[in-house]
């Protein structure tokens, strides 16, 4: 079984597993911090993106954070879980397929900005 590799990136570089081809991409901006999602996020992946969507939070400071989903081919019910638990914090869930929109919970209302797009 292949191990998974996982390196804190620096602004702009990768972070990757090689188990189930997870790629995370970082980009800071003055205004936000986006992080894009290629690939499966399935099995060890899940706990991958959690760590580093840990770590960029602390980076991102003030700054929104954006998580960009339209690169997922692929999750399980364990990444699903992770990401439907991300709508009751402050990242915003864009760029993602109409299919994985419509699994994932709306932001409510009283939230203010919206979690993710139509």
């Amino acid at each position: 079984m292949a191990a998974a590799v996982h390196m804190a990136p620096a602004a702009g570089e990768l972070a990757w597993t090689t188990a189930a081809m997870l790629r995370i991409t970082t980009h800071e901006a003055p205004d936000q911090v986006a992080i894009r999602c290629e690939g499966r996020l399935a099995g060890e992946c899940v706990a991958v993106l959690a760590e580093e969507l840990a770590r960029v939070r602390v980076l991102a400071g003030h700054r929104p954070l954006a998580l960009r989903l339209c690169g997922l081919r692929f999750v399980d019910e364990p990444g699903l879980a992770l990401l439907r638990g991300l709508t009751d914090v402050a990242i915003d869930l864009s760029d993602c397929s109409s299919f994985l929109r419509a699994l994932l919970p709306a932001a409510p209302a009283s939230a203010g900005t919206p979690r993710t797009t139509p």
